[in-house]
């Protein structure tokens, strides 16, 4: 940074503001400047925000793949126990050719898949 700047150079529009070097009698804390809440408001949304959401989905995700082998699992289990696919379809909240094509991979039957 050009050891020439001060407080005369900050254009907060432009996104550069004057806080001075820590140790300098002009020093200022920004947190408490309300006027430049707009401006870390913006600088958060288009920065920060994405990445935050990334994050969310990563962990969705891993969630989202740890319930689906659980799923996998009990319906595995039940196809083991004779039960039928119309039961598991409705337990699960979609029609029993649903569930057979959802799980024809996972369910063991010996079945050719239609």
């Amino acid at each position: 940074m050009d050891a020439g700047l001060g407080p005369s150079d900050e254009d907060v529009a432009a996104g550069r503001i004057y806080a001075g070097p820590p140790t300098s009698a002009d020093a200022a804390d920004i947190s408490d400047r309300e006027d430049l809440e707009p401006l870390f408001l913006d600088v958060w949304h288009r920065h920060v925000a994405p990445d935050l959401s990334l994050h969310r989905i990563r962990t969705l995700g891993g969630s989202l793949k740890e319930l689906e082998a659980q799923l996998d699992e009990a319906v595995a289990m039940a196809r083991a126990g004779g039960v039928s696919w119309e039961k598991i379809g409705r337990a699960f909240g979609i029609s029993r050719q649903g569930a057979q094509k959802r799980w024809e991979g996972v369910s063991g039957d010996e079945r050719t898949p239609v």
